[in-house]
């Protein structure tokens, strides 16, 4: 098997018996592989090193390209494992690509969402999005309003009780 290191030993790139190159990074202590979907070792680099990107995409739906937002979308499906979609709800009727920063000290769903993607406090993954932490598509309306020590507690409790099954 052929391989690489990249990014001073941080993410390594390998070919197995097949053509095409994959690589392997690990983020807080989670491995994450990937295809590079390159035959060229330095088309794979380039691609690789953002193996390690894990990255939060908050959108709003749309409905006909006239409510909501056409401009965003979820992209997981597309782009991979690495990214965590979250459907903000449209609300009223009407064109929302510029409404996701809109009124921050009111806490609504988008502002919610930005704040447990950027994770200021080092919560892990359980607290910040509760049971909807494996989901594929997380719904920023059923966010707590805010996390707190109860609700940290509640999910560690639920991490472990899940970890002895």
């Amino acid at each position: 098997m052929a391989s690489h290191e990249i990014l001073g030993g941080k993410v390594q790139l390998y070919r197995r018996t097949n053509k095409i190159w994959h690589c392997s990074a690990s983020v807080g202590g989670v491995q994450h592989r990937a295809s590079t979907k390159e035959e060229d070792l330095e088309l794979a680099k380039e691609a690789a090193v953002f193996a390690p990107v894990v990255w939060t995409n908050i959108f709003y739906p749309n409905v006909l390209g006239l409510i909501g937002d056409f401009i965003s979308g979820p992209v997981g499906d597309l782009l991979g494992k690495g990214i965590r979609d979250i459907r903000v709800p449209i609300g009223s009727p009407g064109f929302r690509h510029l409404d996701y920063w809109k009124h921050p000290k009111s806490g609504g769903p988008a502002i919610r969402a930005l704040r447990r993607a950027l994770n200021f406090k080092g919560h892990t993954e359980a607290v910040l999005w509760g049971n909807q932490v494996n989901a594929e598509l997380v719904e920023a309306d059923l966010l707590a309003p805010r996390i707190t020590q109860a609700s940290q507690a509640h999910n560690d409790e639920g991490a472990i009780a899940q970890s002895h099954r």
